[in-house]
């Protein structure tokens, strides 16, 4: 294995380092959010794993195209920012109907 190719694992194993992280915070605030099923963090945490494999497939291909990497890695984290928005808006609906037929 060449030193370039060594760089580049060793780049491409710490994106995935702060990718799980991302993941596992994610997964956390889904469980403190408290929703009153428990497939909605089971689901969370398949959905972490199919997410983090396809960004680190991206970013594994896009290493050897000069300006291509990294996209992955900004899209997974403001993808998350999407999905935090999301689950908020899903508890606070999911809040309201439990008032609303309580």
């Amino acid at each position: 294995m060449s030193n370039s190719k060594r760089v580049d694992l060793a780049g491409l194993i710490g994106v995935a380092f702060w990718m799980v992280l991302l993941g596992a915070l994610f997964v956390g605030f889904v469980y403190l959010l408290s929703f009153p099923w428990t497939w909605v963090v089971k689901a969370t945490m398949g959905l972490e794993v199919l997410l983090l494999a396809l960004a680190l497939m991206m970013e594994f291909s896009a290493k050897d195209v000069n300006g291509a990497g990294g996209w992955a890695s900004f899209g997974y984290i403001l993808g998350h920012a999407w999905l935090v928005a999301a689950m908020l808006v899903f508890r606070g609906l999911v809040l309201l109907g439990q008032w609303v037929v309580a």
